[in-house]
């Protein structure tokens, strides 16, 4: 389904509406700085950095996605 040059941007769009509809929570300012693991090897969450205040924060999760920002 190519959107010829505006392929990323129409993903976006299309993601980031599933998820809003999901009620995803995203934390866009804010730096993953540490994965945390359970006592089972699962991911629990992670150690988080806010960008604007220095804060830092661990954010339980049942499910834990990492973006790249199309980094590699």
């Amino acid at each position: 389904c190519a959107a010829a040059d505006r392929t990323g941007h129409a993903l976006l769009h299309t993601l980031y509406q599933g998820n809003l509809s999901h009620k995803t929570d995203f934390y866009t300012e804010w730096f993953a700085v540490d994965l945390v693991k359970a006592d089972d090897g699962s991911i629990a969450g992670v150690i988080a950095l806010s960008i604007e205040t220095g804060e830092t924060v661990f954010l339980k999760a049942k499910i834990t996605i990492l973006a790249t920002g199309g980094a590699g």
